[in-house]
């Protein structure tokens, strides 16, 4: 489990905490050392200055001296152009991706004792590191193990570096990485950078105030979470085991639901089948028995009749005789209507003839009213297309023209009228002459209104003579309304004899065959009158069965009763069987659903505890365990080794001189990179001083 540290701790927070410790006021002397370095492009010192701040009670004391000493924090940096490494000194004013790769190491070692062993532990320098970029021709600005600053045109990277740590902790890379180097990349268009500026200090560990017995509780509580953790895995275990057994019975019930269901499915069949069968044996009976009932009415029926034609046979004998008397009566009637018939069809034939030669005279009048309703309606048509032609059409137009020009001129002469009133000077030539002018204007307006009335009164008398001509063509499309309505009455009534009269024919062809018919009938009465007497002796016999038949109908529709009751009564079972079964097979379709639900419920259940038995198996052996171990082994080591750099930062008192120094600090300023001038030409030599 790789932990990277500067994930944990940004910069910023770096950063404020150190400025917030050093800018804090103190009530207490100033005793402290910063060391000045200066140092070219590739990261070698090649000058330091030592300033020194002292205040006591009597003032404050500042000195600053050259130093000939090589301090504890170096610095190595490396350029690459596109992937590939390039020198200073080549690399300004290029283009293309940068990347710069500061490489920090710490040359204080110090011997400790650890557990009786000899170990060598550097001092806890912490470096901070930053440099201002261009925003206008860099681009995609990154930093690791930092953060990067936006600020207008500018951007600040301060990146985090503790050279020796991850030594002196002793700490395996893969658990836990310190970092010690800084890569700075970006995009630009023209490579330029200034000052890279690090600020050392080993004071950090000592305000931490770490040591191991602040962590004792920690310990107890990581070997009982280790503990509780070996628990919960046994627990996950014995319910998985658990779960097995109710996903096994879960399925070993669904399947023997399945089989019940498949049970029951065949009984809701058979069930349906029987019942099926009783209600077509309740109808059945229901109609056989309706039927033996009615039969019964009727033989009962049938049994009255009989009696009754029993006892009232002398009757009809008497009918028969009476009936073959009137037949002859009739016969001669017949005979009678026979002759009158065949007179009235000759009557008839006459009144036709005479029918036709009036219908005759009748269209001829229709004829004469409808060639005089033609000439008026020649007549009308030609007044009106006068009235119209002087109403409507070029005239009516012609007309309206003419009288609009003479409004319109009778419109001017007013206007001119009233122009020569209004001339002041009625004794002026010009109103001589404008008078004389109106004076001919007037007698032309005289003129011009009797013309336009002559033109009104022409075209009112041509009205009035369309209007009497209408009412004299309305006259007469009445009269040829009227004898068209007659001569289609006597047609009518022509039409209306001939039939009758063929009727009449048709009355006497039916007279003579009634005679004829009666006729026959006078020999059937005869015939029926002799065969009477053989009729009562039929009666007799036919009344004894009818008795014997009633009597037996009445039997079999009581027995017919009682098997009907029967019928409804099985019926009546057979559906309540099916209404169980119906229910029956539901509540087993629902306890089939209910177990599927069931199986699957389980089986997900399954694998989610054998998941969840895995998935803390893993936790306890990947997780907790690595934990407890890292805490019982790595961090309890490592706390004593933070309880010695915790030491050594606070025996860290001197550095450029043999007193002791409240605080001692390191600020390292490289060379900038530019492309207008010697990149190199404020370094005194290449090579850093010893």
């Amino acid at each position: 489990m790789k932990i990277k540290l500067i994930s944990k701790i940004t910069a910023g927070t770096v950063v404020a905490s150190i400025l917030t410790y050093y800018a804090s006021p103190v009530f207490a002397y100033i005793n402290e050392e910063t060391i000045y370095s200066k140092a070219n492009q590739s990261g070698e010192n090649y000058k330091s200055t030592v300033t020194t701040i002292t205040e006591d009670k009597d003032g404050t004391n500042t000195v600053q001296l050259d130093l000939d000493k090589q301090i504890p924090i170096e610095c190595k940096i490396t350029y690459y152009l596109n992937g590939k490494e390039i020198t200073a000194k080549e690399i300004a004013g290029k283009s293309g991706h940068i990347k710069i790769k500061l490489d920090y190491t710490n040359s204080s070692i110090n011997s400790i004792k650890i557990d009786d062993e000899e170990e060598s532990l550097y001092t806890p320098f912490i470096v901070l590191s930053g440099v201002v970029l261009d925003n206008k021709n860099n681009k995609n600005i990154e930093i690791t193990n930092g953060k990067i600053i936006t600020n207008g045109n500018k951007v600040i990277a301060v990146g985090i570096t503790m050279p020796g740590l991850q030594e002196s902790l002793n700490l395996n890379i893969d658990s836990l990485e310190i970092p010690t180097s800084i890569e700075i990349s970006m995009d630009t268009e023209k490579f330029e950078i200034g000052n890279i500026i690090s600020y050392s200090t080993p004071k950090i560990f000592g305000e931490l105030d770490i040591n191991s017995e602040s962590f004792s509780d920690l310990f107890d509580k990581v070997n009982e979470l280790q503990s509780a953790s070996k628990q919960i895995e046994d627990g996950s275990v014995e319910l998985s085991d658990g779960i097995i057994q109710l996903n096994d019975g879960a399925i070993n019930l669904n399947d023997g639901v399945e089989q019940l269901d498949d049970g029951i499915n065949t009984l809701q069949n058979g069930a349906v089948t029987l019942n099926d069968g009783a209600v077509t044996l309740k109808n059945g009976m229901e109609e056989y028995t309706s039927k033996t009932q009615e039969f019964g009415v009727a033989m009962n029926d049938v049994a009255n009749g009989v009696n009754l034609l029993n006892s009232q046979y002398s009757q009809v004998n008497d009918g028969i005789n009476t009936l073959n008397s009137s037949s002859k009566e009739l016969n001669s009637g017949a005979q009678s209507v026979s002759e009158g018939a065949k007179n009235v069809s000759d009557n008839l034939n006459y009144i036709s003839g005479v029918l036709a030669e009036t219908s005759s005279g009748a269209q001829s009048l229709y004829a004469g009213t409808k060639e005089a309703h033609s000439g008026i309606n020649e007549i009308v048509n030609g007044v009106s297309k006068q009235v119209e032609a002087s109403k409507t059409s070029e005239n009516i137009q012609k007309l309206d023209s003419m009288q609009q020009v003479i409004d319109k001129d009778l419109e001017l002469i007013t206007q001119y009228q009233n122009l020569v009133a209004s001339i002041p000077d009625k004794t002026s030539q010009d109103y001589q002459n404008a008078y004389a002018i109106l004076t001919v204007l007037q007698a032309n307006y005289t003129a011009l209104s009797g013309a336009k009335g002559t033109i009104t009164n022409a075209s009112n008398s041509m009205g009035e003579l369309y209007s009497h001509l209408t009412a004299l063509q309305q006259g007469i499309n009445n009269l040829e309304n009227g004898a068209g309505t007659l001569s289609n009455g006597i047609s009518e009534i022509s039409n209306g004899t001939l039939e009758l009269a063929k009727g009449s024919e048709t009355l006497a062809n039916g007279a003579s065959n009634l005679y004829q018919g009666t006729n026959a009938l006078t020999q059937g009465t005869e015939s029926l009158a002799s065969g009477s007497s053989q009729v009562v002796s039929g009666i007799n016999t036919l009344d004894s069965g009818t008795k014997q038949l009633n009597s037996a109908s009445g039997e079999l529709s009581k027995a017919a009763g009682t098997i009907c009751g029967g019928a409804k009564n099985l019926q009546e079972g057979t559906a309540s069987m099916v209404n169980g079964v119906n229910s029956l097979s539901n509540g087993s379709k629902e306890l089939k659903n209910g177990t599927a639900t069931l199986t699957s419920g389980t089986s997900q259940i399954l694998d989610g505890a054998n998941t969840l038995t895995s998935g803390i198996r893993e936790f306890n052996t990947e997780g907790v365990n690595t934990i407890c171990d890292f805490v019982n082994k790595d961090i309890k080591n490592t706390l004593k080794r933070v309880e010695k750099l915790e030491e050594i930062s606070n025996n860290y008192v001197s550095f450029a001189s043999k007193d002791k120094r409240d605080d001692i600090k390191f600020i390292t300023m490289t060379d900038s990179i530019k492309v207008e001038s010697d990149s190199n030409s404020d370094k005194k030599d290449g090579k850093a001083k010893k």
